[in-house]
C-alpha cells in the first residue's frame, strides 16, 4: 500500500512542532534522563536528547552527531 502524498503544510507543521510540549500534551511525564536528556516516564524507554540546536528522539540518526 502506498503512502498518501504529504502536503507542504504538513511538512511545515512536522518540522516546527515542539516535541517536548507535544509529549506533555499526550500525558507523558518528563523527568531528567541524564546530561542533555529528558526521559518520558512509563514510556518503555522514550528519551529526548538535546543535540546542538535539535531536539531528537533516541533512535534518530541526528542524535549521533
Amino acid at each position: 500500500m502506498k503512502n498518501p502524498p504529504v502536503s507542504n503544510s504538513q511538512i511545515y507543521l512536522a518540522n516546527n512542532i515542539n516535541l517536548i510540549e507535544f509529549a506533555k500534551s499526550q500525558g507523558y511525564i518528563l523527568e531528567n534522563g541524564g546530561r542533555r536528556a529528558l526521559h518520558a516516564k512509563q514510556s518503555g524507554g522514550l528519551y529526548f536528547f538535546r543535540s546542538r540546536d535539535w531536539m531528537c528522539l533516541a533512535s534518530s540518526p541526528i542524535c549521533e552527531t
